[in-house]
């Protein structure tokens, strides 16, 4: 009885190791194209892109860039 108790559980564990093995490779897949669907790439591809036009020439205001209006004291 005790034989055939371990035999048993030896093939439980078995079973539970393939099932394991298994689950990490579905992880690590699942992981993989996680990745892939978050890249800037296939973020754009998946944007309908059609309407808008792409910036060539971009400049940023700074406060030299502005007139300060001179309100004669008051406020």
């Amino acid at each position: 009885m005790l034989i055939n108790s371990r035999v048993s559980k030896s093939f439980k564990i078995d079973e539970l190791d393939q099932r394991l093995t298994q689950l990490k490779k579905e992880h690590t897949q699942l992981e993989t194209q996680a990745a892939n669907l978050q890249s800037i790439q296939n973020i754009q591809k998946s944007l309908n892109l059609e309407n808008y036009i792409p910036t060539t020439d971009v400049s940023y205001l700074n406060e030299h860039d502005y007139a300060v209006l001179d309100t004669g004291g008051l406020q």
